[in-house]
């Protein structure tokens, strides 16, 4: 007998229970998704069991980490979005008479660029669109485009190299790609340097499949050479803690000009894609 919710059963505390499982999938932490919610601990453990007694079987599995879902629960959850979606649709367009934008929307940002857009997003939204909730999703470029393939983020701001304008993928600038070293180096020390200069540098890069490293990578590869990366960074806070004065290494950046670098490793900055 296949487990389901009942249209005659699905009152407010029924979708809350829905919700908690969804929200605590997605941390994988009964604690972390208790404080988000505002909600006991025991009592959303408590939602959890009742949602397991209702569905005959275990949803999560405890680990020294936290939880993961059970083969059940990794069945039933696909269906549990899409039971919640539906009902936000429902609100969506009980109100759609009104042409007030409501609901929430949920936004990927690269961590390179949420501290700066975050907050003028939020105040642009708040001031003219009162009535919709942004969710904010702060990753890497690549894992940003994987969330809007997956339909799981409504709008995404990442790197591409060659935005797909079919899809939906909104070019909003192009950015130079910087080679940064420490203040003094000769060969920072000009505005741009001949892309000949660099195998065999020592560079500190995201590890793949990130689009900027896939860049790199291609523009060695075309020249016939190796890239020598001995340590990957798949964030920006290491590289900002490098920066500080406390560790005594002051950066100064280089860009190569468009006639010596090739084109591969230009990166168009935001690609943008709705869903």
């Amino acid at each position: 007998m296949k487990s389901a919710v009942r249209l005659s059963d699905r009152s407010s505390d029924s979708v809350r229970k829905l919700a908690s499982f969804v929200h605590i999938s997605e941390t994988g932490s009964l604690s972390r998704s208790a404080a988000a919610l505002n909600i006991a601990h025991s009592g959303l453990s408590r939602q959890i069991h009742e949602l397991e007694d209702r569905f005959g079987g275990k949803l999560f599995h405890r680990t020294g980490r936290g939880v993961v879902l059970t083969e059940l629960g990794k069945l039933l959850l696909p269906k549990v979005r899409k039971i919640l979606e539906g009902l936000d649709q429902l609100e969506l367009d009980a109100h759609a008479f009104n042409a007030t934008p409501l609901g929430s929307v949920q936004v990927g940002l690269p961590a390179s660029v949420a501290e700066r857009l975050a907050g003028p997003l939020f105040d642009f939204t708040r001031k003219h669109h009162p009535q919709i909730h942004i969710r904010l999703v702060e990753g890497l470029s690549g894992s940003i485009e994987e969330l809007l393939l997956e339909e799981r983020i409504e709008l995404g701001l990442f790197f591409a190299k060659h935005p797909n304008v079919s899809r939906g993928d909104r070019v909003l600038c192009s950015d130079a790609l910087y080679l940064v070293g420490p203040i003094g180096d000769q060969l920072t020390m000009t505005d741009t340097i001949d892309f000949s200069r660099v195998p065999g540098l020592p560079l500190i890069l995201p590890g793949l499949p990130h689009s900027l490293r896939t860049f790199v990578e291609e523009a060695f590869a075309a020249n016939g050479k190796r890239l020598t990366v001995p340590l990957e960074v798949d964030s920006m806070s290491p590289c900002g803690r490098w920066s500080q004065p406390k560790v005594d290494i002051p950066f100064r950046r280089t860009t190569a000009s468009p006639g010596t670098l090739p084109p591969a490793v230009c990166r168009l900055l935001g690609s943008c894609r709705r869903n």
